[in-house]
């Protein structure tokens, strides 16, 4: 049996979204728009094989969040790229670009969660940032 994700409010819940991406679509990325309150997914688009895009997944988000009141949170995923061992400065660099970007559209980018179908990061805790999510007080 297939259990769907429809809330986002720790680290595992986005762990579990991203491993099952991964399962569904190979190389993806997915931005998940999540409520402020309690966590649910408002909203989650994957782009899946050439269509895997970080910068076309912040686009779709920033575009839905601004229908919704209560949307000022994304978590990026994505998976199928290069193994994990190491963490590309590349993708740490974009993640912090990205996080001040948003921050701007008063958005918080929760967590970029990144996944090879063996191991998964979070960008939040590579780069030392104290997670905000909904089970944890915020910073």
């Amino acid at each position: 049996m297939i259990q769907r994700t429809r809330a986002i409010n720790q680290f595992a819940d986005a762990a579990c979204a991203a491993v099952g991406l991964h399962d569904l679509y190979g190389r993806f990325t997915a931005a998940a728009v999540i409520d402020d309150d309690d966590g649910t997914i408002l909203d989650m688009r994957p782009f899946a094989g050439e269509e895997a895009c970080v910068v076309c997944a912040v686009e779709w988000a920033l575009n839905v969040a601004e229908g919704w009141h209560a949307a000022h949170r994304v978590v990026l995923l994505s998976g199928g790229g290069a193994p994990l061992r190491d963490a590309r400065e590349d993708d740490i660099r974009m993640y912090q670009t990205l996080r001040e970007a948003l921050d701007v559209d008063g958005i918080e980018l929760v967590d970029w969660i990144q996944t090879d179908g063996d191991d998964i990061r979070s960008l939040t805790f590579t780069c030392d940032i104290t997670p905000n999510w909904d089970d944890q007080p915020a910073s």
